[in-house]
């Protein structure tokens, strides 16, 4: 009798609501494994035929059946990336098959597309951009595409590729030019880049006043990430000031960057300049008020010059609110303080959430880091949580239909 009341507890359990929800994710998973590995596939089928085409050796009937299969492969290839408009990844993979197999003009929508999508979110974004400025680069539009590479590293200065695509187009263009690269006194300001279009390729010379805003947004701004992304490592090895240095300079190019003030907040408290630290902190929360890493600077620079615990306590507080993976640090520094415990919950995942390099801000890693990809994990993404989760479900389903039997057999 047991055995019979446990299945037809676990077929409960499994038609519940709780187990659906836990095998949609599986099957969009699976779906998106699909289409991945079909696009890869056609590439490389593509790059097969595109060998057979070259080759001096196949006769002109089997070439043109091979270029007929190669047009049906690289269609194949556009059709996954149009039927998943919505969908970030699938634009972005289908355009980088498409580059690989030597179709750039046929993969600049979907990469266009995947810049689109991509708004709001540095990582992203910072990817897409640099996809689309190395189809630029290869199309001869170096000053577009050394836009687009810069872009990528002011949303994502961690960002390698982009940073070696900025780099070699800024030198070929200053080279051909004779003059400045884009984001100097020869750059149009970054309009259509910001604008998730693409940049057109000819580049005007700019009056005095358009040139002092291109040389802010386009070059300083970039230097200024790079920059802080130098300071990041030094300030990693403690050389505080050594990376006082670098951000000093970083702040000069880019002085309303709240993530690099806040960054040389600390940097400055631990050199001791507390008022500096606190100058830079408050500034960096007038220009971002919802920056959990400013009110974190803040509120450290403040209690170093003796502050109202009170009023500190109040910035931690709102930082936690802003950013609760911060709060493990948050409690230390409270602790420290000599302050009152933080209510709430501790973030599963906290404890791994401010190290390492803290991509978007433009400092690694630093204690009041803005973290930018935020949530929590649910309990039962972890095997052992749903392994008990599953075990309870089950007993449950089990005692409820045992019950059932009994009052039935009552009546």
């Amino acid at each position: 009798m047991k055995v019979p009341i446990l299945l037809i507890g676990l077929v409960m359990v499994m038609q519940s609501p709780f187990a659906q929800e836990i095998k949609k994710p599986q099957l969009v998973q699976q779906e998106e494994d699909d289409w991945l590995n079909d696009v890869h596939n056609s590439a490389e089928e593509i790059v097969d035929l595109n060998t057979k085409i070259e080759n001096p050796a196949t006769s002109p009937e089997d070439k043109a059946k091979y270029e007929a299969a190669q047009e049906a492969e690289v269609s194949k290839i556009e059709t996954i990336g149009q039927k998943r408009p919505e969908n970030f990844k699938a634009q972005l993979e289908v355009g980088k098959a498409l580059v690989k197999v030597e179709e750039p003009g046929r993969a600049m929508p979907f990469v266009d597309q995947a810049v689109a999508l991509s708004q709001g979110k540095p990582k992203r974004e910072s990817a897409a951009r640099t996809l689309r400025g190395t189809i630029l680069q290869g199309q001869g539009d170096l000053p577009g595409a050394a836009r687009e590479c810069g872009r990528a590293v002011e949303l994502d200065p961690a960002n390698k590729g982009a940073y070696s695509c900025y780099q070699l187009t800024k030198d070929r263009v200053a080279t051909k030019r004779g003059g400045t690269a884009p984001g100097g006194s020869q750059a149009r300001p970054d309009e259509a880049a910001g604008a998730g279009e693409r940049p057109a390729g000819a580049t005007a010379p700019l009056v005095p006043e358009q040139a002092a805003i291109a040389g802010l947004t386009d070059g300083n701004r970039l230097k200024a990430s790079v920059l802080a992304r130098e300071a990041e490592g030094k300030l990693g090895l403690g050389d505080h000031e050594a990376g006082r240095r670098l951000l000093d300079k970083a702040v000069a190019l880019d002085p309303d960057n709240a993530r690099i003030l806040a960054a040389r907040s600390h940097a400055r408290r631990s050199g001791k300049d507390f008022d500096g630290a606190l100058e830079d902190a408050d500034k960096a929360v007038r220009l971002d008020p919802m920056s959990a890493a400013a009110l974190f600077a803040r509120a450290l620079a403040r209690h170093e010059l003796g502050w109202n615990p009170e009023i500190v306590l109040a910035d931690l507080r709102s930082a936690r609110r802003l950013d609760p993976r911060l709060l493990p640090e948050l409690r230390k520094a409270a602790k420290r303080f000599g302050l009152a415990a933080f209510e709430g919950r501790d973030d599963p995942e906290a404890s791994g959430a401010t190290s390492g390099s803290q991509a978007g801000d433009g400092v690694g890693p630093n204690p009041a880091a803005k973290s930018i990809s935020g949530g929590r994990s649910l309990a039962f993404g972890r095997p052992w949580s749903f392994l008990k989760t599953i075990c309870a479900a089950v007993l449950s389903m089990i005692v409820i239909v045992g019950i059932g039997i009994v009052l039935k057999r009552k009546a």
